[in-house]
């Protein structure tokens, strides 16, 4: 699996279902969260380099600038993380 830079390394990987992981380019892993629920959806956005995931409760927002990754509660299933 490659990453976004074309690296051998995932630039996200979901381990198990609820659990994701943010590599670097040099297969270092930066951070890694998880959700209550198993995941439904993953979205990258190459241009602001963030990354948003979600479930069925709740959807996660990551970019390079955060520490940590904003969550939040959803009242219906998370379907889709792309955005327009």
């Amino acid at each position: 699996m490659s990453g976004a830079s074309g690296s051998r390394c995932p630039a996200a990987l979901l381990s198990p279902l609820q659990t994701i992981i943010i590599w670097t380019s040099k297969c270092e892993g930066i951070l890694k969260y998880s959700h209550n629920d198993s995941i439904q959806s993953l979205a990258y956005n190459p241009v602001t380099q963030q990354l948003a995931s979600a479930t069925q409760s709740d959807f996660g927002l990551w970019s390079p600038e955060q520490k940590s990754v904003q969550k939040f509660k959803v009242a219906a299933k998370g379907q889709s993380a792309a955005g327009e």
